[in-house]
């Protein structure tokens, strides 16, 4: 939330926001509101009739123009992958440049009620959205083959953990959400070697160990003078958790281990 409300009805709205994600939609009075904004009662209701409306104020701005945008690159030409990052760039950047907290609004809890019932209908056009480009992508090649439904839901939590812990951007937020989702940039593969450093840099002896509950780890590939800017290495193993000990940084001696990033295909 970067932006800071200037008139009365975007500060209702702010603290309006603030309260809902504190207490809640239902433990929240039209009196708390208008303490927190700092007017009496009635001069918030010249601004909102209600607090559903209030509500319903917040649940357009999350749904809303999120789903005309998304159906807008469902519909559009060009790479599935340009048009998934394309939105989730735009959703971070939108709601981040929002003065309001979003997260009561998306709870479950408040759109199942029945006064914000047509608000149902905004999330399934995102959420349908959102699958169509995935589903795009995937009949195109651009991304490994999966379940849509879920994926676009590790969209909407990438895209949601960014907005809340301002951690990274709409640049990572987009980034991340695609190679999740096996795309691989026009550019190739970022390594060492794409990027011009030195082969005798690249990890030169390292092991990969699984592990079903994070205590006890079994080595499962032990790999020694290695020289390949990428590796891949098939393990044949049940496991929730993965590990890279790194036995030897570098073939020169240097002791910086540079892991680009490793990814884990089940």
């Amino acid at each position: 939330m970067l932006a800071a409300p200037t008139t009365t009805r975007e500060r209702i709205l702010t603290e309006a926001s603030r309260l809902f994600a504190q207490r809640g939609y239902d433990g929240t009075s039209t009196r708390q509101i208008a303490d927190a904004v700092g007017i009496r009662q009635p001069s918030l209701f010249h601004h909102f009739a209600s607090k559903q409306a209030i509500m319903e104020a917040l649940l357009e701005l999350t749904y809303g123009a999120p789903a005309a945008e998304a159906e807008r690159l469902a519909g559009a030409a060009g790479s599935a992958a340009d048009r998934l990052g394309a939105y989730v760039h735009w959703d971070v950047a939108y709601t981040l440049a929002l003065p309001y907290d979003l997260s009561a609004a998306v709870a479950g809890d408040v759109l199942e009620q029945p006064a914000f019932a047509r608000f149902r209908g905004d999330r399934d056009r995102l959420y349908a959205a959102r699958r169509r480009i995935i589903e795009q992508g995937i009949a195109a090649g651009e991304f490994v083959p999966m379940d849509a439904a879920y994926a676009q839901q590790l969209v909407a939590a990438v895209a949601l953990q960014t907005i809340r812990l301002r951690l990274g951007g709409p640049d990572d937020a987009a980034a991340f959400v695609l190679r999740g989702l096996g795309h691989r940039p026009a550019g190739g593969d970022v390594h060492a070697g794409a990027g011009g450093e030195y082969p005798q840099w690249d990890t030169r002896d390292f092991d990969l160990l699984t592990s079903t509950d994070g205590s006890t780890w079994t080595t499962r590939a032990s790999i020694r003078g290695n020289t390949a800017d990428t590796t891949s290495t098939t393990i044949d193993a049940d496991a929730r958790y993965v590990r890279l000990n790194v036995v030897t940084a570098a073939s020169d001696g240097n002791n910086a281990a540079r892991i680009y990033e490793m990814e884990v295909r089940g």
